[in-house]
């Protein structure tokens, strides 16, 4: 039993050492993850290097028999709240990076999350109730055959078990890129995000799925409830508090509340825990806020990603396609409020059944081979950046977004893509807040775009997205979407391309 607690202090000491060096050499996303699990952006910065030195302090003192005890039971509380906040966010439907081993392992958290909290935790109450076990000095002086058999034994099962958990981590992060550069060497042709693509939500014309959630004022309000009301019609919004793009619209939304009284109603319907819920949209002013519990209705409406919308009509009928991100829910409020339901448009007939007719088409990605749109937008110092800077040679323009959550995965990678020597070749065009890029750390040259006009202008549709400009201005590349596609037309960067390719 001895040798299992010595075992059990390594392990722990190991895992704790570990994550704390993966935290502290990945302080803005771990920042960024402190911030989704509800501390307070003004902490979030500082507590990004305290909490991995804390976990560091701990993982040190739990291996000298004499602290063991102690520093188990701190692990124990570490792991504990740590947990508490995993399932609240899992409960509530949000999608945050665990990044509890840095790179290592870069995943949302889940239930798999809660499970190996479980396990450490088990060994750190192993630690704090059994005692210390051997000594390291014990062992090292005077521990008996059977006592190093029994460590050897466990110490080669564990390194086992990491070994596959490591190559199984390596497989699934390099495996995709792997299958593209094959595809790319058989001459397959790259994604493009003119691909066409189902829309996303529900088809229109469809009866909205029904609801009963409860208001942050405690009343519970249902789908019949809004559709009762004077307006024609009510945009349901699916948001949440720790969206960056949702907090930069909600003056927006207050806007449209006050301005389309009579013609169209507004509902937020959010995650999250009430008091963040209250402190964003209640003190702005935004009268009617819903609360779900995981994702359900989110997933009855197709509503995956926040911001997102949808326009219901008073006969409960979805009379709009899902407008996704801020531009689109600010077309959709557009065509709305000149008494057009909606993206996707519905012709009513005489027995009041809709029929949708087509949507107009998302912007058609630039030919290849035409000229460049010109534009003028300013870095993170505020200094103006046109398209004749780029001329002399090809770059690589990545549209972006630091509250995207895809964008968010592919920060690592990108910077280390970036840092090999490619900083010349890849401008940023990204939109959010200055502060929010500011804290990414990119080195290469970072374009404010919060409109998203330029990624309009070429057909950009979404974030991660990006198209090759060569030395004269012209498009040289289809748009690739996804971090898959980006890097595999990072890989083309140079090569020519024949127009209409």
């Amino acid at each position: 039993m001895a040798a299992v607690v010595l075992v059990a202090r390594v392990v722990l000491a190991a895992a704790l050492l570990v994550a704390a060096a993966a935290k502290l050499a990945r302080r803005e996303q771990t920042a960024e993850t402190l911030r989704q699990f509800g501390v307070p952006a003004a902490l979030s910065a500082p507590g990004a290097v305290i909490l991995p030195l804390v976990e560091a302090v701990v993982g040190v003192l739990v291996l000298p028999a004499a602290t063991a005890r102690a520093a188990g039971a701190a692990a124990l509380i570490l792991l504990a709240v740590f947990t508490i906040g995993v399932v609240r966010v899992i409960r509530s439907g949000e999608q945050v990076e665990c990044n509890c081993f840095g790179a290592l392992s870069s995943a949302p958290v889940s239930w798999t999350t809660v499970s190996r909290n479980g396990v450490l935790g088990a060994l750190a109450l192993l630690v704090a109730g059994a005692g210390p076990g051997l000594s390291l000095v014990h062992l090292a002086r005077s521990a008996s055959a059977t006592e190093w058999l029994t460590l050897g034994v466990v110490l080669l099962a564990l390194a086992v078990a990491g070994l596959a958990w490591f190559s199984a981590q390596l497989l699934r992060q390099q495996g995709r890129l792997l299958l593209r550069l094959d595809a790319m060497e058989e001459g397959a042709p790259l994604p493009s995000a003119s691909a066409p693509q189902p829309p996303p939500g529900l088809p229109v014309g469809t009866r909205a799925p029904a609801f009963e959630l409860e208001q942050l004022d405690g009343e519970w309000v249902t789908l019949a409830d809004l559709t009762a009301g004077s307006e024609p019609l009510h945009m349901l919004v699916f948001s949440d508090p720790g969206c960056g793009p949702c907090e930069q619209l909600v003056p927006q939304l207050v806007e449209w509340q006050n301005e389309l009284a009579g013609k169209l109603s507004l509902t937020v319907i959010t995650n999250g825990e009430p008091d963040r819920a209250r402190a964003l949209f209640s003190k702005a002013g935004v009268e009617r806020v819903l609360r779900q519990d995981n994702g359900q209705t989110s997933q009855a409406y197709r509503a995956f990603g926040t911001p997102v919308a949808v326009i219901v009509d008073d006969n409960g009928a979805v009379v709009s396609q899902l407008a996704q991100g801020a531009p689109q829910i600010t077309t959709l409020v557009g065509q709305a409020a000149a008494g057009r339901p909606g993206v996707a448009l519905v012709v009513h007939n005489g027995n009041g059944n809709g029929v949708a007719a087509s949507p107009p088409p998302r912007p058609a990605p630039v030919p290849v081979g035409s000229a460049m749109p010109e534009f003028s937008l300013s870095d993170l110092a505020g200094d103006k950046h046109t398209l004749a800077e780029l001329a002399g040679r090809s770059r690589l323009l990545v549209f972006w977004n630091p509250g995207c959550g895809f964008c968010q995965r592919m920060t690592d990678p990108l910077k280390e893509w970036i840092a090999d020597g490619h900083g010349q070749e890849v401008i940023l065009v990204s939109a959010g807040p200055v502060e929010a890029n500011a804290a990414q750390g990119f080195t290469s040259t970072l374009l404010l775009d919060p409109a998203y006009e330029l990624s309009r202008q070429v057909g950009a549709n979404g974030t991660p997205t990006a198209i090759i400009v060569d030395a004269e201005g012209r498009v040289a590349s289809g748009v690739a979407s996804g971090q898959d596609a980006v890097f595999a037309l990072a890989a083309t960067l140079g090569e020519p391309v024949e127009p209409g390719s």
